[in-house]
């Protein structure tokens, strides 16, 4: 059964966050199985379960890295969804 779920983005980190021209959303929608709708500033998430959570565990990390200055670029989102869907621990923010 699908799960749903919903974040909101701080405002001023939306562009920085799905790129020019979406770019980077359209790479998170790539590389995450979850389903991904974004109206505003608000993120609807579907699908299974663990591939919502994690989407938004993805989007939370890309959300602290643009919070922290860095620019996003459709690899980089790549390599993040990688990194946590890995086995490491490490943290794509850090």
């Amino acid at each position: 059964m699908p799960v749903r779920g919903s974040m909101t983005v701080p405002p001023d980190l939306v562009v920085g966050l799905f790129g020019s021209a979406d770019q980077n959303l359209r790479a998170l929608e790539a590389n995450l199985a979850a389903e991904i709708h974004v109206r505003g500033n608000t993120v609807n998430l579907s699908g299974d379960a663990a591939d919502v959570a994690l989407a938004e565990q993805v989007i939370s990390e890309l959300v602290a890295i643009v919070a922290g200055g860095q620019s996003l670029s459709p690899d980089a989102v790549r390599r993040s969804v990688a990194m946590i869907s890995g086995d490491g621990d490490a943290s794509p923010a850090e």
